[in-house]
């Protein structure tokens, strides 16, 4: 069907494709890559006279040029489905040139700037129409790929989210369900993304470094168990997103750095961070597991609850044993309980199954990281062994699912 809105011409086939876009009478594909050679990428990035991104104006004008038709789409025919389509259709075109001359030539944080200045655009022209808005899933999605490429995984994943919320707007298309940011985020197998290479790098990592090792030992988990259990389950998204977050930073810090350089103080409280995050993960797996999520009980209960439920340990037998006339484990800081955990964890000592020890160290550090930034040297020179005791506790709490 041909639509004439705005200054825009174009034919739309109800579904997922826009084709013979003119803009004034002119070819726009043609018009645009000839406009887009106007671009100076000499700008955006701090050894540049300009350190903020300038688009020319003929490019400006041409977003413009879509969000009034889009304006109207949205006026007369109530379509969001085809004025987000059409949003995208030149964010895409933008897109090429992205990659093309911006990502293939190494100018990553150009790249950044670049699509701050499209978003900025964009919501110029939105506050200047309220309470109409453009669909912006597309160039947030693109510029939390750049954040992520420079190693910037805070504000990579704020953009990300952002391309979440924008993608809720459009359930008719299973947005967010199906779209790439939600993939990403919930690190899918799932390849029709533009991300995926990443995310198949981060499952790759889960599965050689941590999930292939805890199958030599412990009832098998699957990576199909891991997804359908854990990333795929809506009731736990905001609790898998945020395991993918933070496995992100134990993917980069092990490319980029070794045991002996975290040997200093800022590491153990990087660490201690991550550590604790991991531990505020599994509890809530475990409370979801035992059907008390949102519920706001201490994580001694859910411990508890899942070693009553898995290993036949009684709640007088779970006291003593982390009680003052055992482990003592609320007492002693991580310096010196850790060491017993790893200890018992190969030699389990009380009749007590290695797989409690190891929940105890999630335990732990939950406790701890929640009201302490004290130095403890053992999270660093600790560090592979705590780690992956934690994905193997995590692991556990998803088995109980």
């Amino acid at each position: 069907m041909n639509y004439q809105r705005g200054n825009l011409d174009f034919d739309w086939d109800g579904s997922t494709k826009i084709s013979n876009l003119k803009l004034n009478s002119a070819n726009f594909d043609l018009k645009f890559q000839q406009d887009l050679l106007l671009i100076n990428k000499n700008q955006g990035h701090p050894n540049s006279l300009k350190r903020k991104f300038f688009l020319p104006k003929e490019i400006e004008n041409s977003l413009n040029e879509f969000f009034e038709a889009i304006k109207e789409i949205k006026n007369k025919d109530k379509d969001d489905v085809l004025a987000a389509y059409l949003a995208s259709y030149i964010y895409q075109q933008l897109a090429g040139f992205w990659t093309t001359q911006l990502l293939n030539n190494g100018l990553f944080i150009t790249g950044v700037t670049f699509w701050q200045e499209i978003i900025s655009i964009t919501l110029v022209w939105e506050s200047k129409n309220t309470p109409l808005t453009i669909h912006k899933g597309t160039p947030f999605f693109f510029l939390a790929h750049n954040c992520l490429q420079n190693g910037d995984r805070d504000n990579g994943f704020t953009y990300l989210y952002n391309a979440i919320e924008d993608d809720k707007k459009l359930p008719s298309l299973n947005y967010p369900k199906i779209a790439p940011a939600n993939l990403t985020a919930t690190m899918s197998q799932k390849p029709q993304n533009y991300m995926f290479p990443q995310v198949r790098d981060l499952r790759l990592f889960l599965s050689s470094s941590f999930l292939s090792k805890y199958n030599q030992i412990f009832p098998k988990l699957t990576m199909g168990d891991f997804d359908s259990k854990f990333l795929e389950n809506p009731a736990l998204f905001d609790i898998a997103a945020f395991f993918v977050y933070n496995f992100k930073f134990v993917f980069d810090q092990s490319k980029n750095t070794t045991i002996s350089l975290l040997q200093n103080d800022f590491s153990r409280l990087k660490i201690l961070d991550l550590f604790f995050n991991f531990g505020l993960i599994i509890d809530e797996i475990l409370r979801f597991a035992t059907a008390n999520p949102g519920t706001s009980p201490m994580m001694k209960e859910s411990v508890a609850t899942w070693a009553a439920s898995k290993h036949n340990i009684s709640q007088n037998t779970f006291d003593n044993l982390i009680g003052s006339n055992g482990l003592n484990l609320n007492s002693l800081d991580p310096d010196t309980i850790i060491p017993t955990l790893l200890s018992n964890i190969q030699n389990p000592t009380q009749n007590i199954p290695k797989e409690v020890y190891i929940m105890l160290i999630a335990y732990k550090l939950r406790n701890h990281g929640g009201h302490n930034l004290h130095q403890q040297t053992v999270l660093s020179t600790k560090y592979p062994q705590i780690l992956e005791n934690l994905l193997f506790s995590l692991f556990m709490a998803i088995q109980s699912i």
